[in-house]
């Protein structure tokens, strides 16, 4: 019995091809007038579809007119508001931000409007705590409702007391998945 045809043994490849076709027999692959039946189950789930954004694409966050003959820190706080659409219920959010225009040593720090070289540093907190590069806030919306938080900023005394007089400012960019 020959197991592979070869050139020299033409009988051994027809009768390797034969073997073939009466193994298929024999399975009922190729029995004529007998209909085979399977079912087929398909499934989906569809996901909520969702999407987060701001409400507003740009939110300022202004410390006003800092005396620099005070001694308390200057605070300011920014709005921040979100919606998340859906067929229903939460959305899982997170939120990052990244560095500004300005960091030195991770850092944040507003640049002097035309004395390119001075800077003045700040934080970002929210609830008190402040929000590092890096770290992500985790949480879940509701659905087709706005959803607000306060962004706190703070410049300490020590770094605004011998800062060059004029207009300080950055960009922070923050990011929302989904």
């Amino acid at each position: 019995m020959c197991a592979y045809p070869t050139r020299k043994s033409p009988t051994c490849a027809q009768f390797g091809a034969g073997a073939i076709v009466t193994i298929a027999a024999f399975l009922g692959l190729t029995t004529p007038g007998i209909a085979a039946k399977s079912t087929l189950t398909v499934s989906a789930q569809v996901l909520n579809k969702t999407g987060c954004g701001f409400i507003s694409p740009t939110t300022p966050m202004s410390f006003g007119n800092i005396d620099p003959s005070l001694a308390s820190n200057a605070t300011a706080t920014a709005n921040i508001v979100i919606r998340c659409s859906g067929s229903n219920g939460n959305t899982a959010i997170q939120i990052a931000r990244d560095a500004g225009q300005h960091v030195a040593a991770n850092n944040l720090r507003m640049q002097h409007a035309t004395a390119g070289g001075n800077f003045l540093p700040y934080s970002l907190n929210l609830a008190g705590v402040t929000w590092a590069v890096g770290l992500v806030i985790v949480g879940n919306i509701a659905n087709n409702s706005n959803f607000s938080f306060n962004l706190g900023g703070t410049v300490l005394p020590i770094d605004y007391q011998n800062a060059l007089l004029g207009p300080y400012s950055d960009n922070v960019i923050l990011t929302i998945t989904p």
